[in-house]
């Protein structure tokens, strides 16, 4: 059962209107004199303070979709993981894409079905949105990604074009499934690209938390995981051998919410031949967290258009 699950909240709901109901109905026959009527007087109390926070923790963490599992809570998921063990294995849980050396594989365990609003139809009419683990061969780490291909991706007017590219990052502490629950990432990028509003574009859905519970600012950690090698040299070794993408840095743009916007701003700054926009929603300034090289600039590049 995972922690943003409606059935564990009403569970703690229920336990908390028992737990206050038992305290009302037993004080009387708790209000005598000794320790141990004293201590069950105060576990009573506590019981129902505790159920109480409980309830507005899972509703909190609901909402926010800040740890959607439990593995998440504790630091089991998105954790570093050997390349040589996970690069083009198929163990059954995922199957090698159409990239090569395996830099990305599909997860055939997706949970996509649990939105109902994604787009749904021929790929080359509505797109298509497919779960996968993205391994880095420098970094020594995968993590989990959602990868949108837009509908001229099939077609085959489309066939030798290559297509620019934005990454979207999630907040700290997050999950990838947030940019689907609460932001409509997806859901709205399809249909501004289905009324022509933006240029055919593939939009890649990852969270920068691949060291959690730890908040790695997306920077390399001195004998520990290489983040930024990850997100920058890794990442995009395995977008460029897997599918149709421009090699334009112009074509190349990062984005993200929270934390994720300030990791955005951090790495388009660090690393303008490989990004060239950046966008930025309600992130602290990097300023206040790194030193910005003094030869670091960001483009003021709007997208390329598609090279055929």
């Amino acid at each position: 059962m995972d922690l943003t699950s409606s059935t564990l909240l009403d569970a703690v709901i229920a336990l908390t209107v028992v737990s206050v109901a038992l305290t009302v109905w037993l004080w009387p026959r708790l209000a005598r004199r000794g320790v141990l009527w004293i201590l069950a007087r105060l576990g009573m109390i506590l019981l129902s303070q505790l159920s109480l926070v409980l309830v507005v923790a899972l509703m909190i963490n609901s909402y926010g979709d800040f740890y959607p599992t439990w593995d998440d809570l504790v630091g089991g998921g998105n954790q570093q993981v050997a390349f040589g063990q996970t690069a083009g294995a198929n163990d059954g849980n995922t199957g090698v894409s159409s990239g090569t050396n395996g830099l990305i594989t599909t997860d055939t365990n997706g949970d996509l079905g649990r939105w109902h609003n994604l787009p749904s139809g021929p790929a080359d009419q509505v797109g298509q949105i497919t779960s996968v683990h993205i391994h880095g061969v420098r970094s020594k780490i995968s993590d989990h990604a959602y990868v949108f291909l837009p509908p001229q991706y099939f077609q085959p007017a489309y066939a030798h074009t290559d297509f620019p590219v934005i990454t979207a990052y999630t907040g700290f502490p997050g999950e990838i499934e947030t940019l689907l629950d609460h932001l409509q990432t997806v859901q709205q990028f399809a249909q501004l690209e289905q009324t022509g509003q933006v240029q055919p574009t593939i939009l890649v859905l990852m969270s920068q938390n691949v060291t959690m519970p730890r908040d790695n600012d997306c920077v390399n950690i001195p004998h520990g995981p290489q983040v930024e090698t990850f997100l920058t040299s890794d990442y995009i070794q395995a977008i460029r051998t897997t599918y149709r993408v421009s090699g334009n840095p112009a074509a190349w743009g990062l984005e993200g919410y929270s934390e994720g916007g300030t990791c955005a701003l951090e790495l388009a700054m660090r690393y303008p031949k490989l990004f060239s926009v950046v966008g930025d929603l309600g992130g602290t300034s990097p300023t206040s967290r790194t030193r910005r090289p003094a030869t670091s600039s960001v483009p003021r590049a709007a997208w390329a258009a598609p090279t055929c």
